[in-house]
């Protein structure tokens, strides 16, 4: 019996090694996988900010209708006509490329992109924009054409929650720059803007004041700053 007693301890004894052992490596799998859900992250956020460095010669162009069989040129010589609204001394020697969005992914009339040559009249069209809010369509029925910053997939989902956001809060403006996020709550306010990092357990957003802006979700959203330009 007491033998029996003996090995039935070490048995216990045993197991609870195992279990201690067990859980060891457990918990240490769990922090090498914790390590690795960071790095990945971290390099989404490279990609992101790589991928939107790419686009920084970029507009979008929302509102312009599309011809049956539209090509390229055509797309372009569109394009140059809206953009001369604002600048009548833009010419096609201004302009890399302009090419529609994959019409497949969507019912709507795809947007256009328009790469300039380069930096420099890309960021004056995006300035002068404001113009064409002046311009009504030439068909009453016609959308009104938008020039737009050309966001990545990732920066428009943020885009997006913000101005959700902006909306619930009552806040004025929102606006994206060079890939940023900004925001400012009212004519005399002071700009606020989002890191580059876009954050994946998501942030309180708050004002100077401390005022929440956005409160906190599951899902992505960048950790605004204050921002000393628009």
């Amino acid at each position: 019996m007491a033998s029996t007693l003996k090995t039935v301890s070490m048995e216990v004894k045993h197991l609870h090694k195992e279990i201690k052992g067990l859980r060891e490596e457990n918990n240490s799998l769990r922090e090498k996988n914790q390590l690795l859900e960071n790095r990945i992250s971290s390099l989404e956020f490279d990609i992101n900010d790589l991928e939107q460095y790419g686009r920084r010669q970029n507009l979008e162009i929302k509102g312009i209708p599309m011809s049956d069989n539209e090509n390229n040129a055509e797309t372009e010589s569109k394009v140059l006509k809206v953009l001369k609204k604002i600048d009548e001394n833009i010419s096609h020697d201004d302009i890399d490329i302009a090419h529609r969005l994959d019409k497949s992914k969507t019912n709507k009339t795809p947007n256009i992109i328009v790469r300039f040559v380069s930096r420099r009249t890309r960021n004056n069209k995006y300035k002068e924009r404001r113009k064409l809010k002046s311009n009504a369509p030439e068909n009453p029925t016609s959308e009104r054409v938008f020039i737009k910053e050309n966001l990545t997939k990732r920066n428009k989902h943020l885009f997006s929650l913000a101005n959700e956001e902006r909306k619930q809060f009552n806040w004025k403006y929102i606006w994206p720059k060079n890939g940023r996020i900004l925001l400012r709550q009212s004519n005399d306010s002071r700009v606020i803007a989002n890191d580059s990092r876009v954050r994946k357990t998501g942030l309180v957003l708050h004002s100077m004041r401390g005022n929440p802006l956005l409160k906190k979700t599951n899902t992505h959203l960048g950790q605004f700053r204050e921002s000393t330009g628009e």
